[in-house]
This record gives structure tokens, sequence and C-alpha cells, in this order.
């Protein structure tokens, strides 16, 4: 009977990147930074702010994440 109550996605729907979360090793992956670079970015202002999620957990949002990969690429077609 639970089961019946639990609303299932429909079936081909991607989940929404600015309601997905990321840990840093997939924010690597889809910045093609490394941490310790990403971090530094972080602090200029150049690279979206990670959201904490705990005493010493940070994830960031894909969806900024991947407007960031987006605003690169574009930079590199203005030039």
């Amino acid at each position: 009977m639970l089961q019946n109550s639990i609303q299932k996605k429909p079936a081909g729907l991607a989940p929404d990147p600015y309601q997905t979360l990321i840990d840093n090793h997939e924010a690597d992956l889809r910045s093609g930074t490394t941490r310790k670079y990403r971090e530094k970015l972080v602090r200029e202002g150049k690279f979206p702010k990670p959201v904490k999620i705990g005493p010493r957990s940070v994830r960031y949002v894909l969806g900024e994440v991947l407007d960031w990969v987006e605003e690169r690429k574009a930079q590199r077609e203005a030039s």
C-alpha cells in the first residue's frame, strides 16, 4: 500500500540541474578544473559558490557549474 502512494517521475524526464547537487569530484569532472584551482576561483568570485550541507561537506549546483562551463565556451568563441 505504501508503494502506491509514492509518486514516480515519468520516464524520460531528466532531473532539474538547478535542483541537483554534485560533490567536489563531479564538479571537477564537469568543470575540467582541479579542486584547488576551483576553490581559488570561488574565493575570487569567478566560480559558483558551493552549498554547505554539513560541517565539513559542500556540494555544487549542477546547473550553475554547467552555466559556468558554457560561459567559458562563449568567451572562447568571442575571442
